[in-house]
């Protein structure tokens, strides 16, 4: 019998599978990397602690279950403006990204995330619903709250509400304000400063919102671009107060920053673990979600950064100290604000550009 080789295969069939990878190629499908390197899986982090708590609870545990290497990349910024340039690129590098539920819902309409497969994540008993969303499993209860330094305002002249934080004259000093991740928690935060209620946050009055942060803004001494940024601020004394994440004020409070938080009006949402578009290690990426659902990692991640996460059960393994110095204790849910209803989501999302070019044009003046 003679052996057939590639040479004895006729021209028109070689041409058959070059019209066939192009057409692939011309319709915008990846032909990814999930082959050599499937052992990898590729995770955005905003570096700091919450890495280092992200790698004690999920990276290294998953690991060693599984086999896969976590392999994390730090970023300050845009990210979705880097995936979008992968994606144009068509070389897409990260599997997994932690973005807030606007953020989200926004890069999900610009195609730039894949939607969950829940026939692999399965593992989801103890969830918050809110957390199960199409386009991403919730990782961390997020809170923006006041913190203060106790011994600049002793007893009960502290400041107890977004105005009081806006106030330079009675409540005067150096601030520290983010200029990280969706600038709309600083304008949602100078409207509640300024009296706004929740059903009125959206559509976002810019006009108003940046006259009160105009007060602020010479007191900003601080615009921090990661949290641990303002954890050493809080720390050293740099600065009197901040607006920042429930989960830093606690981490400068617990490393001895003569700091308290203020519940009142606190802005709560929810951030998750979203999969990139034609992510090179998706089933992976899938897996990854999956574990990160179990109650016994996230105490893990909240004893050591001290953030609520999304499963209740998570609950159950932590130190009952800790509970009341969370997002989710009774007393302290009652003040917080929800400000991510549905409309003010869907503002939100659909104004996202608009509303980022408003804030950098702000900012940089």
């Amino acid at each position: 019998m003679k052996r057939l080789t590639h040479k004895a295969l006729p021209v028109v069939f070689w041409v058959s599978v070059i019209t066939a990878i192009m057409s692939l190629g011309n319709s915008g499908i990846m032909i990814t990397a999930q082959g050599a390197d499937d052992k990898e899986l590729v995770v955005m982090t905003w570096g700091g602690a919450s890495y280092e708590a992200q790698k004690r609870a999920f990276f290294d545990p998953f690991t060693e279950e599984t086999g896969i290497k976590v392999i994390p990349v730090t970023v300050s910024g845009d990210m979705y403006g880097r995936v979008a340039a992968q994606l144009k690129a068509g070389k897409v590098e990260w599997d997994i990204v932690w973005p807030d539920r606007d953020v989200m819902e926004s890069a999900a309409n610009k195609g730039l995330v894949e939607p969950v497969d829940y026939k692999i994540v399965t593992d989801t008993k103890g969830m918050l619903p809110d957390a199960l969303n199409k386009w991403g499993v919730g990782f961390e209860i997020v809170s923006f709250v006041v913190t203060y330094n106790t011994k600049v305002f002793p007893g009960d002249n502290y400041p107890k509400s977004w105005n009081d934080f806006y106030d330079v004259k009675k409540f005067p000093g150096p601030r520290a304000d983010h200029n990280w991740g969706t600038p709309g928690w600083n304008l949602i935060s100078a409207l509640l400063a300024d009296g706004v209620s929740l059903d009125n946050l959206t559509p976002i009055d810019y006009a108003r919102a940046f006259k009160k942060l105009d007060q602020i803004k010479p007191s900003v001494k601080v615009w921090y671009t990661s949290g641990d940024k303002c954890v050493q601020a809080l720390m050293d004394g740099e600065v009197v107060m901040a607006h920042t994440t429930g989960a830093r004020a606690r981490m400068a409070k617990n490393n001895g920053a003569p700091t308290e938080l203020v519940w009142n009006q606190a802005i709560y949402y929810l951030n998750f673990w979203s999969v990139v578009k034609n992510a090179p290690h998706r089933d992976n990426a899938m897996k990854f979600l999956n574990f990160v659902c179990r109650p016994q990692q996230q105490a893990i991640f909240t004893n050591y950064f001290g953030s609520a996460l999304c499963n209740k059960k998570s609950l159950d393994y932590l130190n009952p100290k800790m509970l009341k110095d969370l997002e989710t204790y009774p007393e302290n849910f009652q003040k917080v604000v929800p400000v991510l209803t549905e409309k003010n989501l869907k503002w939100l999302v659909d104004n996202y550009d608009e509303m980022n070019e408003k804030w950098n044009e702000w900012v940089s003046k």
